[in-house]
C-alpha cells in the first residue's frame, strides 16, 4: 500500500471540523495560517450531491494533498475485507520495501513521481501485480477484462500484471473488496471457517520460524468450533486467550504450505503461537 505520511496535526483538524453544522455546498476548515485545509463535501457516485450522499474529504498543505478520504478509508476496509496489508510511506521506498508482497495498491489522485514509478514496475516485471486507476497513466500492453472483477482490466507488465481500474477510485468499500479478489484469496495468510464474524493479524518472525496469529471474533460471542488456517511450514501450535493463558485439546493439521488448526469453544480474542 503505498500513502501519503498524515502528521499528527490532521487529526486534531479533523476532529475539530466534524463539529461544524450542515451546510449545502463544501466546507473549508483552515488552519490560522490558511498553509493547511480540509474540504468536506457529500456526493452520489462521482458527482457532488448537496442534499446528501457519501461524505469525502481532503486535507491540503499549500495546496498539494495530505491525506485524501478514499486512501484513508480504503486503508480501514482492506481489514475488514480481511485483507493483509502493511503501507509503504512514498517517502521511503526502495526495492526492499516489497518484499514477501504480492500486490501494490496506488490510490492516489495523482501520478506517481518518475522514480517511485520506476520501482513499482520493476516489482509488477518481477511478477508482482500493481492496482491502480487512470490517474497512474497509459501502459503498453493489451488489457484483458478480469475475471475476478467486472471493475478492472489486466495488463500484462513483464512476468506480473497491472490491475487498471476502469475509472478514477470512488468508492473504498469495492475497492477493497476487489482487491482481496484479485490478489486471490488462496494466498491469504489466515483463513477462518465456522468463526462467524472476524479479523485477524499475523506477524511472522524474519526467518520464517514462528509466527503469532492475533485472532478476534466481534460477534456477542467467541465461536464453538472455529478452524483457522495460517500459511506457513509450520508443525506446532499453541493457543491462549484472556482467560487461559494455555487452551487444551487444540488439534493441529499440517496441509503443503500451510497448517490448519482447530480451536475448542474459545471466546472473542484468541493468540495462536506457531513453530517451525
Amino acid at each position: 500500500m503505498i500513502m501519503k505520511s498524515c502528521p499528527a496535526l490532521c487529526a486534531c483538524l479533523l476532529l475539530s471540523a466534524g463539529l461544524a453544522s450542515a451546510q449545502t455546498g463544501p466546507a473549508i476548515v483552515s488552519s490560522p495560517d490558511v498553509a493547511i485545509q480540509a474540504t468536506f463535501s457529500t456526493v452520489a457516485g462521482r458527482a457532488a450531491q448537496p442534499t446528501g450522499g457519501q461524505l469525502v474529504y481532503e486535507v491540503t498543505y499549500r495546496g498539494k494533498p495530505m491525506i485524501e478520504f478514499f486512501s484513508h478509508e480504503l486503508l480501514n476496509l482492506l481489514a475488514r475485507a480481511a485483507g493483509h496489508y502493511r503501507i509503504i510511506p512514498k517517502s521511503a521506498v526502495s526495492q526492499a520495501s516489497f518484499d514477501s508482497l504480492r500486490a501494490v495498491i496506488y490510490p492516489d489522485t495523482q501520478p506517481p513521481p518518475p522514480a517511485l514509478r520506476k520501482q513499482i514496475l520493476t516489482f509488477v516485471a518481477a511478477g508482482g501485480m500493481l492496482i491502480t486507476g487512470p490517474q497512474w497513466g497509459k501502459e503498453s500492453g493489451t488489457p484483458v477484462r478480469a475475471e475476478a472483477s467486472p471493475r478492472f482490466s489486466l495488463i500484462p507488465a513483464g512476468k506480473g500484471k497491472i490491475a487498471m481500474a476502469d475509472g478514477p477510485p470512488d468508492d473504498p468499500y469495492v475497492w477493497a473488496s476487489d482487491t482481496v479478489v484479485l490478489v486471490s484469496h488462496r494466498y491469504d495468510l489466515v483463513r477462518f471457517w465456522n468463526s462467524g464474524s472476524a479479523l485477524s493479524y499475523c506477524a511472522i518472525s524474519p526467518d520464517h520460524k514462528q509466527a503469532v496469529a492475533h485472532l478476534l471474533f466481534y460477534a456477542n460471542r467467541g465461536p464453538d468450533s472455529a478452524t483457522v488456517r495460517i500459511a506457513g511450514h509450520y508443525r506446532a501450535a499453541r493457543a491462549s486467550t484472556v482467560e487461559k493463558p494455555e487452551l487444551s485439546n487444540v488439534g493441529i493439521q499440517q496441509q503443503a504450505d500451510a497448517v490448519e488448526v482447530h480451536l475448542p469453544p474459545v471466546s472473542q480474542y484468541v493468540t495462536l503461537e506457531l513453530q517451525v
